[in-house]
C-alpha cells in the first residue's frame, strides 16, 4: 500500500481512538486533531492526503473546516463522519466543502476501510491525471517552439513509434 497520510478530526477522544484502531492495520500515517483549529495547524505542517472529520464540533464545524480545506488544500480528499445527517447538512457539505463521501456513526469498520481505500485511489488518479496534463502541455509548448524555430518540422513523416524521420538530401 502507498504511504498515505490521514488526519482524523473529532472532538471526542474515544471516537478518534476507535477510528485509529480500525485504520492502523491499513498502513497509513495517521494524525489526529480534537478540533478544526488544531487540524489546520497540522495541515500547515505537512501534506495530508485525506481528512476524516466529524461535522458537529465546538467552534468550527466539519463542513466549515472542509470549506477552508477546499480553498487552501483543494487536492486533499474530504470525508465527513456524522451521527446526525439531514438534507440541509448534506447539501452544505457537498456545495461548500466538496465532500467526497459521508460516513455515518456508528460506522462499519470494513465499509470505512473500503471507503477510505477508494477515496485514496481516487486521489492518486487525480494526481496522476494532473501530472499527465502538465506533461502534455509542456510537450505541446515544446512542439510550438520547434515549429516557430524550424517551420514545417512538425509536418515531417513519422515512423510507427511516432519518431520523426529525417531523410538526408
Amino acid at each position: 500500500m502507498e504511504d498515505y497520510t490521514i488526519l482524523i478530526v473529532d472532538d471526542e477522544e474515544k471516537v478518534i481512538n476507535a477510528l485509529v484502531r480500525v485504520l492502523r492495520s491499513e498502513g497509513y500515517r495517521i494524525f489526529a486533531a480534537s478540533n478544526s483549529q488544531e487540524a489546520l495547524t497540522k495541515l500547515d505542517e505537512g501534506e495530508v492526503d485525506l481528512v476524516l472529520a466529524d461535522n458537529q464540533m465546538p467552534g468550527v464545524s466539519g463542513i466549515e473546516l472542509f470549506f477552508i480545506l477546499k480553498k487552501r488544500w483543494p487536492d486533499t480528499i474530504r470525508l465527513l463522519i456524522t451521527g446526525r445527517a439531514d438534507t440541509e447538512m448534506a447539501i452544505n457539505a457537498i456545495n461548500k466543502g466538496e465532500v467526497y463521501r459521508f460516513i455515518t456513526k456508528p460506522w462499519d469498520p470494513e465499509e470505512l476501510k473500503v471507503t477510505i481505500r477508494r477515496a485514496l485511489e481516487h486521489h492518486k488518479l487525480m494526481k496522476e491525471n494532473q501530472n499527465l496534463l502538465q506533461t502534455v502541455k509542456r510537450q505541446a509548448n515544446l512542439l510550438s517552439d520547434l515549429e516557430r524555430k524550424h517551420p514545417g518540422i512538425t509536418e515531417l513523416p513519422q515512423d510507427e513509434e511516432g519518431f520523426y524521420v529525417i531523410e538526408e538530401p
